[in-house]
């Protein structure tokens, strides 16, 4: 059985980029879910506590640091719809909620844009997502999360040079996990 270990870098360019385009060829809708769960990640590297560890608030507080990372800034005025809305509703209940709406540039209609208000003002305020800037603003993310982890002043290094991933390959398929996840595994085989 073949198994590889990924850094946070090699998970990202290797496994996330390429499994959310993969995922947008057969569902372009499940690519908000991936991203927009995946956004937390990124803020994760930014304090002292561990990737599995929990407190109240830090799922947002790393959230809300991940998004500060992309670079349009129109992202920060709409953080709490985008939480809850987008990455909460598709954590919890498999779609996102009535305040976010989501479309691929083929789909757009005359005269919308990404991140623009689409419904009435508050409280029916609804934000229109669009799939192909919404993946190239990630990236562009991911990016500045891997320039910034080799950048022990700016993230925690001990997490930036830590296994985050490991593949485990054999004739019935992959799982992916952390190295808990693969020792288990090979133990109970």
């Amino acid at each position: 059985m073949a198994s590889k270990k990924y850094k946070p870098s090699e998970y990202i360019d290797q496994i996330l980029i390429p499994g959310i385009e993969k995922i947008k060829e057969v569902e372009p809708f499940y690519c908000f879910s991936v991203i927009s769960c995946t956004i937390e990640f990124l803020g994760s590297f930014y304090d002292n506590v561990s990737f599995g560890d929990y407190e109240p608030e830090l799922p947002y507080k790393r959230f809300k640091k991940g998004l500060e990372l992309f670079e349009n800034t129109k992202y920060q005025s709409v953080i709490k719809d985008i939480y809850y809305g987008m990455r909460c509703g598709f954590a919890h209940s498999g779609r996102p909620s009535e305040r976010i709406a989501l479309t691929t540039e083929a789909e757009i209609k005359n005269g919308d844009e990404h991140l623009k208000n689409i419904g009435s003002k508050e409280p029916n305020s609804c934000t229109l997502f669009v799939l192909e800037t919404f993946i190239e603003d990630f990236k562009k993310a991911c990016e500045v999360l891997k320039k910034d982890i080799t950048n022990s002043e700016k993230v925690d290094s001990s997490k930036a040079k830590k296994t985050y991933a490991t593949t485990i390959s054999n004739m019935n398929g992959m799982y992916t996990g952390g190295t808990f996840s693969q020792e288990v595994h090979i133990k109970n085989k």
